[in-house]
């Protein structure tokens, strides 16, 4: 994706855009929803992989280059 870039007074602002932004957003609330799930995991003492749901539903979401 693009990105803006807007200049004044000789500094120049980048503002990301598209696939940044979403990367940007996406990646620490996939790994505080894998942290989630693992704990829950932990308490309840389960035999399964609560902590990867998280990472399947963000690679849905945004793609295998930043879910993967």
């Amino acid at each position: 994706m693009a990105e803006k870039k807007t200049e004044s007074e000789g500094e120049v602002e980048v503002i990301p855009t598209g696939a940044k932004v979403l990367a940007v957003v996406m990646i620490p609330t996939i790994a505080a929803l894998n942290y989630v799930g693992g704990v829950i995991v932990e308490l309840l003492k389960a035999p399964i992989w609560g902590d990867t749901w998280a990472t399947m539903l963000g690679t849905l979401i945004s793609g295998s280059g930043l879910g993967a």
